[in-house]
């Protein structure tokens, strides 16, 4: 019936199809079929019965459609509709498809929106979803069944999140851990600075008194054809050359300040610190401020991480929303778009 109405209506304004009387005919010339060709028959002898002017008016055609209604109408229906309604669960995270299936059933068995039975079998459906239930009913509470519908979309799409988050990280939630103030050596991309690598060959002078392996490489086993270097300056002549100039120490000519005797302690230790020394009181500083972090920020736990994360999840707009979904989910909807 509902496709022949839209024929009629695609051909409106066309002669011979506004018609009530030639609408009933060219209806009758579609219904075909053994168990109605006796009503067919009987309806065709009421036609020819009408007369073509007087009775060509609307009323022909509400008599048509109503014994149509009544010869053809499932009178079932509505019991088997409702009967499916009591029976009809939501299954998570499926909520569309929960919420299309129940507003056709409710459609067929005759319920209306405002209807407070039509929101008590909303809810019922979601008795093998108790953490879902427990947001929907939560504060603030809500009673029409458009604002109960959102809350529960909003609750599914939160819980669905959750639940691919602790998928992603394998029970835990370093995943979604908010970034922390780390120490620089810490950080992505960046690394302490190497330890330089010295040996005989080419330590400074200020590290004269500093024990450094021997240089084994091959240049420092070539031949010195003639040329000083720093490799073989102590073995050419073991007479010190002499030291001209002011000590900058002490201020007396023929030695330098490093070999200066007078040296107080503090220089002493100054010029002793080696490179073991130096990374030692590196240490200790990254440790202290390492210390200083810990007592500063409070511990985080799975719960109040939870918690925190599905609050800014709550307040995100529906595009963030899905966007969160389909990273966890791999972009898969629980209900395809008609």
């Amino acid at each position: 019936m509902n496709d022949f109405l839209l024929y009629i209506a695609a051909n409106q304004g066309v002669a011979g199809f506004e018609s009530p009387l030639r609408q009933i005919a060219l209806i009758l010339t579609l219904i075909k079929g053994p168990r109605v060709d006796r009503w067919v028959g009987d309806m065709t002898t009421w036609l020819r019965g009408r007369d073509p002017v007087n009775d060509n008016v609307e009323a022909a055609w509400d008599h048509f459609a109503h014994e149509f209604e009544e010869q053809f109408h499932d009178h079932t229906q509505v019991q088997r509709a409702r009967q499916q309604l009591d029976h009809l669960k939501f299954k998570f995270p499926e909520i569309d498809q929960y919420v299309s299936e129940f507003e056709d059933l409710a459609s067929m068995a005759g319920y209306t929106v405002g209807n407070e039975e039509t929101v008590n079998l909303f809810l019922k459906g979601f008795e093998n979803a108790p953490d879902v239930l427990s947001i929907i009913l939560g504060p603030p509470l809500v009673q029409t069944y458009y604002d109960i519908k959102e809350r529960a979309i909003a609750a599914t799409r939160s819980r669905q999140l959750m639940n691919a988050i602790k998928r992603k990280t394998f029970g835990t939630f370093g995943a979604f851990r908010p970034p922390q103030n780390r120490p620089f050596f810490q950080r992505t991309g960046t690394a302490p600075p190497p330890r330089p690598q010295y040996n005989s060959s080419n330590a400074p002078r200020t590290w004269n008194s500093v024990p450094v392996p021997m240089d084994t490489s091959a240049r420092s086993r070539a031949p010195n054809r003639g040329r000083w270097t720093n490799a073989n300056a102590a073995t050419v002549n073991d007479a010190p050359r002499k030291k001209k100039g002011a000590c900058f120490n002490c201020g007396i000519e023929g030695h330098f300040a490093r070999e200066c005797r007078k040296t107080t302690n503090a220089n002493r230790a100054t010029m002793e610190f080696t490179t073991d020394d130096f990374w030692e009181q590196y240490n200790q500083e990254q440790d202290a401020e390492l210390r200083t972090l810990r007592t500063q920020q409070p511990p985080l736990t799975p719960d109040n991480i939870l918690d925190n994360a599905l609050q800014m999840f709550d307040r995100l707009p529906d595009a963030q929303k899905n966007a969160f979904i389909h990273k966890y989910e791999g972009g898969k909807e629980d209900f395809p778009d008609a």
